[in-house]
This record gives structure tokens, C-alpha cells and sequence, in this order.
């Protein structure tokens, strides 16, 4: 495996926006998962392509927070090493939540 993992041993792999924007999820409903999932003991990767880079920065702010950090631009190699790696998937109605189901990993579409 060339493409790092998450350093964390207990962690979720979440996919969040979508081009339809129909398909997504209040951002206070992902916060309130993430303060969930933390909760619970998980730590949380969210993904996301380049083009959501500020997206990403805006809604959730540094990379290196206690309670999720976000990868963005990434290539197929390390996106599915990270859902290999994850004890869970949780994502849209899209493509890398059916990436993550083909893989195993198990998965919750929102």
C-alpha cells in the first residue's frame, strides 16, 4: 500500500457534498454525526474532491482537529486505502458510497 492511511486506529469515512445539491444533508446534521461519532469513540475522515477544497475549509476549518480532519484531491488508490482502513462508510446516495459497499467496508448511504 503506497497511499497513507489515517493515522487514527478507530475511524469513519465520511462523503458528504454532492453536485446535486437535493442529495445532501444539512451541514448541522454532519456536525451533529461527527459530535456522535466522537462521542462514541470514532474519529472521523471526511472526503472530498479538489473543487470542494473551500468548502471544505469553510464548514469545518482546519485539517488537524481533535474531532475529524478532511482529504481532499485525492486519487483512487488513496481513497479506497482509507475506506479499507475504516471501520465505517457513511455517505450519500453516490459513487464512493458504492465504492465503499464493492470494498466491504461497511456502509450507510444518508
Amino acid at each position: 500500500i503506497q497511499a497513507p492511511r489515517c493515522t487514527k486506529d478507530n475511524y469513519v469515512v465520511i462523503s458528504l457534498y454532492s453536485n446535486w445539491t437535493a442529495r445532501e444533508w444539512s451541514l448541522s446534521h454532519w456536525r451533529y454525526l461527527i459530535h456522535l461519532l466522537n462521542q462514541a469513540g470514532f474519529y472521523v475522515v471526511l472526503i472530498g474532491t479538489k473543487d470542494e477544497a473551500e468548502r471544505f475549509s469553510a464548514d469545518f476549518g482546519d485539517t488537524s482537529g481533535e474531532q475529524c480532519q478532511w482529504h481532499t484531491g485525492m486519487d483512487a488508490q488513496h481513497i479506497t486505502d482509507l475506506m479499507l482502513g475504516a471501520r465505517g462508510f457513511i455517505g450519500i446516495d453516490s459513487g464512493m458510497t458504492h465504492v465503499a459497499g464493492l470494498l466491504g467496508v461497511p456502509a450507510v448511504a444518508i
